[in-house]
């Protein structure tokens, strides 16, 4: 819907979202131009632009040509158009903007993707909010902290191994807020320390989330902090996410990854409006 609703504002057509539009629901919008009913037309609609962000089988649209083929009357045309499509699955859409070699993952939706138990995920910045200064005390106000920590993005896919620096003396209320917010996962690693200010001294977060990330076999690290990114991927050699400024840091910061692992992370911001100019220049008739 995000691409779908950049198209639609560039080409000044109504919007729907595909099953809306079954029912005759149209989205509503502003003054800017005639207003509409926010009714959906079938009779008068007969060239439909169905917009996916990516396909991977061409499952989810065939299912989508079938409902709109089910409506009384059908439409006309359809027009698919896919922003991201593996080799397999090009052949089913009109128009396709990029082949993707699959797995891959989307910075939009990269905590909702099954591929998701290939990675490693870091706890503080990426599913909660971090720590204050005040609340970072090692004592009572972090046993606070870890009970009501505000969630940031929450996993609804299982995550293949989740890697904190917390200590290993907190396990048990980190377990218990994964489980109360619904984060599902194989293993949960944790730095073994006696102390925060230990761990502060030694300085080894990067070091050892990066030591966990080369034995747990897994192909993405998704990390909050940009500098500990850098350095995870400098020590495992292998690529990770900073969730935080939604970059893909690169083995050696030279090297780039691994085919089977282009993700195009950094597409979500540009996506919408790189969908519309590309349709409008390949000569697409306006739906």
């Amino acid at each position: 819907m995000v691409a779908a609703t950049a198209i639609a504002l560039k080409l000044e057509r109504p919007l729907a979202d595909l099953w809306g539009y079954a029912e005759g629901r149209l989205l509503r919008h502003g003054n800017y131009r005639s207003p509409g009913t926010g009714r959906a037309d079938h009779a008068g609609r007969q060239h439909i632009l169905l917009v996916d962000d990516s396909i991977r089988t061409g499952r989810t649209l065939a299912e989508a040509h079938a409902l709109l083929a089910a409506m009384q009357p059908p439409p006309a045309r359809i027009t698919t158009f896919v922003g991201f499509a593996s080799e397999e699955a090009a052949k089913n859409a009109d128009v396709v903007c990029e082949h993707v070699p699959a797995p891959w993952l989307f910075e939009w939706s990269m905590l909702h993707d099954p591929d998701l138990a290939r990675c490693c995920v870091d706890i503080d910045g990426v599913l909660c909010c971090d720590p204050t200064a005040e609340e970072n005390d090692d004592g009572p106000r972090y046993l606070g902290f870890l009970d009501g920590a505000r969630p940031l993005m929450l996993p609804s896919q299982p995550v293949g191994t989740l890697v904190t620096a917390r200590l290993e003396k907190y396990r048990r209320p980190t377990e218990a807020w994964l489980a109360r917010n619904g984060v599902r996962y194989q293993k949960l690693e944790m730095l073994d320390l006696p102390s925060a200010e230990m761990r502060l001294r030694r300085g080894i977060h990067a070091r050892f989330k990066a030591d966990v990330y080369r034995r747990a076999g897994r192909e993405l690290f998704i990390e909050s902090d940009p500098g500990q990114a850098a350095e995870i991927a400098m020590r495992s050699g292998l690529p990770v996410v900073c969730a935080s400024d939604g970059t893909l840091v690169s083995p050696g910061a030279v090297r780039a990854p691994r085919q089977r692992l282009r993700r195009f992370l950094s597409a979500g911001r540009a996506a919408p409006r790189k969908l519309a100019s590309l349709f409008l220049e390949r000569g697409h008739s306006r739906p």
